[in-house]
């Protein structure tokens, strides 16, 4: 559990297949994730997680995530959408600080 003013970072297990590989590949460009991600087994098990660690961060298709939650979805593509006007300013409605 991640400590007081550190972000809880969610993960299902490098070997597991679609979104975790995709992320793995295009994201972290084959490099592994950090030592303080922690791995959960199902998506519903990191929504779990993420009702009880405010600002927790955890990656999912959209499919997995919105049917089963209250939580608000902050989708990503692979054009860097968190780097575009609207991405900015949903960073920055969340309370994160932009970064452009």
């Amino acid at each position: 559990m991640a400590q007081k003013n550190e972000t809880a970072t969610y993960s299902r297990p490098t070997n597991s297949d679609g979104t975790v590989e995709l992320f793995v590949e295009d994201v972290l460009e084959g490099q592994t994730f950090g030592s303080g991600v922690e791995f959960v087994s199902t998506t519903t098990q990191s929504i779990r997680q993420l009702a009880v660690a405010p600002g927790g961060i955890y990656f999912a298709s959209a499919p997995e995530v919105v049917p089963q939650c209250t939580i608000q979805p902050l989708p990503l593509s692979r054009q860097d959408f968190l780097l575009t006007d609207k991405g900015q300013n949903l960073i920055a409605k969340a309370g994160f600080v932009r970064i452009r």
